[in-house]
């Protein structure tokens, strides 16, 4: 359920013209909505790997580098490709198209490439890594 909050968010980027703040909020709302048990399968998935740890990481604030944020999405993708294939379920469910994305901004250096990056792991995993 979206709570009232994120829609006067959205209405006040709007206003503003923020269209970062207005994709940001977008994101929210639709990561609201969607069924997490692809996310909570993939993060047992991944429990005790280096992966699940740099994920810990990322959320609790640790800075890594934008070349350790790139190794990172990107074995996250294959990660999510494994997961996907595995259990005969639909890749998109996954969240890889925003991880592709942001690995794409990585690469060209875009600025705002890591915040990025540490909004969507933090918004779609935090709850199954930290409880």
């Amino acid at each position: 359920m979206v709570n009232d909050d994120v829609f006067i968010k959205l209405n006040e980027a709007i206003k503003s013209g923020n269209q970062e703040e207005i994709d940001r909020v977008k994101r929210e709302i639709l990561l609201s909505t969607r069924d997490t048990t692809y996310d909570e399968n993939f993060i047992n998935s991944i429990k005790g790997k280096t992966l699940h740890s740099n994920l810990k990481k990322v959320i609790e604030g640790v800075e890594l580098s934008r070349h350790d944020y790139m190794k990172f999405i990107s074995s996250m993708m294959t990660h999510i490709i494994i997961e996907s294939d595995k259990n005969n379920t639909n890749i998109k469910d996954y969240g890889i198209i925003d991880l592709y994305i942001t690995l794409g901004k990585m690469i060209n250096e875009e600025s705002e490439a890591i915040d990025e990056a540490k909004e969507l792991i933090s918004s779609r995993y935090s709850k199954f890594i930290l409880g």
